[in-house]
């Protein structure tokens, strides 16, 4: 994301953020602008389930934190990397990356957050499995493909060549309709509007 110094004169970047509460009781989505580092995230509030709104905000705290940290190296770095890819993109994904681990790590076992990754276990499983059923696929393949055949462009990170290699492995198949429904259902499970 170029910053006020690297974009050219001619872009001028206004930026204006906002949620919905939709059908839950209360709002979990978390809205992040900060414009001095190109940077502007919105960040859903895990189907209001156990500590969405907490979820929703430490990612844009943590991504936001990444940027600041690496704002002086961001600035040195060429803008396309040796893969040819935009390195402000991986930039963006590293700090998606890191905000996931930092949930994680909180939402674990004896974290402060415990409990709050257990709603989603059925549909990681449903992703496991149905990654057997095409070859040992993983999950996270899976899930790409998923997104491929809602219509979806995912645009996965990678910090190596063998990452790339990883997420290349989500195209060149497809998920059988069934296959879609079920990911659909499993997913609907995490929203409250059920």
């Amino acid at each position: 994301m170029p910053t006020e110094a690297t974009r050219p004169e001619w872009i001028r970047v206004r930026a204006a953020g906002d949620t919905h509460i939709g059908l839950r009781d209360h709002n979990e989505d978390a809205v992040l602008l900060r414009k001095e580092l190109g940077l502007f995230v919105l960040a859903d509030g895990a189907g209001g389930e156990s500590a969405g709104s907490t979820a929703s905000a430490l990612a844009t705290t943590a991504i936001a934190h990444y940027f600041e940290r690496t704002q002086a190296e961001a600035r040195e770095a060429p803008t396309f990397d040796a893969l040819g890819l935009a390195t402000e993109a991986r930039r963006l994904s590293a700090s998606v990356h890191a905000a996931n681990d930092e949930i994680h790590h909180l939402s674990g076992e004896g974290g402060r957050y415990a409990g709050m990754l257990k709603e989603i276990q059925p549909l990681t499983r449903l992703l496991t499995n149905i990654g057997q059923e095409h070859g040992s696929k993983s999950a996270a393949q899976v899930a790409l493909n998923w997104l491929i055949c809602k219509g979806a462009l995912p645009i996965p990170g990678a910090k190596n060549v063998h990452q790339a290699e990883i997420n290349a492995g989500a195209a060149g198949w497809r998920l059988t309709p069934a296959q879609v429904q079920a990911l659909d259902e499993a997913s609907d499970k995490l929203s409250p509007e059920r």
